[in-house]
């Protein structure tokens, strides 16, 4: 009698031969144990290659592989292991629920995305990323940025995926015009290296507002433009047209300006991090510091004391985490 599961075209009826043990006798038998592979219930479809994924079968189109990804039209190459057919599907390193979300952006019922969540989208720019679908990458950060997310939650997630930083102008320039600094809970979000960019920001925002007059000086008077201006300046980000800094300078000579020089970016900072694991943590250490102390000692000082108190903090965490 056929199973029903197999009936209805979900399971595989693959036959393997394995080596089962015999508790009485202490010796190895050879028996047929049907095992049959399931398939997967929704790609499972009427394609041309079979994966194999977390033990499920998923039969797609290889066209859609190939198209753009330089991995896949290496891999999809038949051999005497893998040919893409049931026997031999070709297996993916990657879970069966990740997979079918990327499988969903060709195979999607409707043409509508806009009812995806975030983590969703997260999901398919990594394994786009990983595979190289670059149209498949900007879908995914086009889709991010049409969904409604606080400014440090985009910094944090923008930051952790690598995604254009660019795009996260507009939520520096939402923090650099708050009254109050991130909470607690939402500064654990950011790396340190964000922090201390975000800091020097809105005090070299006070300061210009300072310059042009104001008689209660707030980073939030500026105008987008000189605040574009400071951000792309300390954060490093490449791409933006340039802008007029204060007294029409670059900001870099202003005598408030706590510049980030190149030892400091914030992406050079990260990746001394990295190598500073292998190489010594007094590289991260000191480029840290030496843009911190001139803000926690500068006399007469326009910051708030709020943002004073984020940079002493953080001052001293640096010491405590890398002691010179």
């Amino acid at each position: 009698m056929i199973p029903a599961a197999l009936a209805r075209g979900h399971l595989n009826p693959i036959i393997h031969l394995t080596l089962v043990h015999d508790v009485d006798k202490h010796s190895p038998s050879c028996s047929a144990d049907i095992q049959p592979i399931p398939r997967h219930t929704e790609y499972y479809l009427d394609g041309n290659t079979t994966f194999l994924v977390e033990g499920q079968l998923f039969r797609v189109h290889r066209y859609f592989f190939e198209r753009e990804s330089e991995f896949f039209r290496n891999y999809l190459i038949p051999s005497d292991e893998c040919d893409g057919t049931d026997e031999k599907p070709y297996s993916l390193d990657v879970t069966s629920e990740d997979f079918a979300k990327l499988l969903w952006v060709w195979y999607n019922p409707s043409y509508h995305r806009e009812d995806q969540p975030r983590d969703t989208w997260l999901t398919i720019l990594t394994l786009a990323r990983r595979w190289g679908f670059e149209s498949i990458i900007e879908l995914a950060i086009y889709q991010l940025e049409q969904l409604e997310m606080g400014a440090t939650e985009r910094i944090a997630i923008y930051t952790e995926h690598e995604i254009d930083k660019r795009l996260l102008i507009p939520s520096y320039i939402e923090l650099c015009r708050s009254p109050t600094l991130p909470s607690l809970a939402e500064a654990a979000w950011l790396p340190m290296e964000i922090l201390l960019g975000l800091t020097v920001s809105r005090e070299r925002a006070l300061c210009r507002a300072a310059e042009l007059g104001s008689c209660s000086p707030t980073s939030a008077v500026l105008e987008d433009e000189d605040l574009v201006a400071i951000i792309v300046d300390v954060f490093g980000i490449e791409g933006v047209a340039d802008q007029p800094g204060p007294s029409g300078t670059d900001g870099t000579n202003s005598p408030h300006s706590t510049h980030l020089t190149s030892n400091d970016d914030p992406q050079t900072l990260h990746e001394q991090g990295l190598q500073g694991q292998g190489q010594g943590e007094e590289q991260v250490a000191l480029p840290l510091l030496e843009a911190l102390l001139p803000l926690v000692l500068r006399p007469n000082t326009l910051m708030s004391y709020g943002d004073l108190g984020l940079v002493t903090l953080t001052f001293f965490c640096c010491i405590l985490a890398y002691p010179l």
